[in-house]
C-alpha cells in the first residue's frame, strides 16, 4: 500500500493510504507515470478540495499528470509536486 505526503513550504502533510479514486482522468490509460502514482494524484486532489485551488489545470481532467499543474515527473515517476500559496487545504 502506498502513502503520500506532500510538502508545502515547510509543512508536511500525510495523505494516508491511498484509494482508487473515481475521476475524469483514466489513471489505467496513463504512460509517464505508474498507475498507483496517478491514482495518489488524484486522492491528493480530491482530499484537499482541489476543485477550489487557485491553479489546478490539468487536474482530474487530462491522461498526462506529468502536464498538470504543480507536477514534474523524470524517469517515469512523479518527482515533485509545487502547490506553494495555492490554497489547499484538507476537508
Amino acid at each position: 500500500m502506498l502513502s503520500i505526503v506532500v510538502f508545502f513550504g515547510r509543512i508536511g502533510v500525510h495523505l494516508g493510504a491511498v484509494s482508487v479514486a473515481h475521476a475524469a482522468t483514466d489513471c489505467g490509460a496513463v504512460t509517464k507515470i505508474s498507475q498507483i502514482e496517478c491514482e495518489s494524484l488524484l486522492q491528493l486532489y480530491q482530499s484537499t478540495n482541489g476543485a477550489k485551488w487557485r491553479h489546478n489545470e490539468g487536474w482530474n481532467v487530462t491522461n498526462t499528470p506529468c502536464g498538470w499543474f504543480g507536477g514534474v515527473c523524470e524517469n517515469n515517476g512523479v518527482t515533485l509536486i509545487k502547490m506553494l500559496f495555492n490554497q489547499i487545504l484538507s476537508e
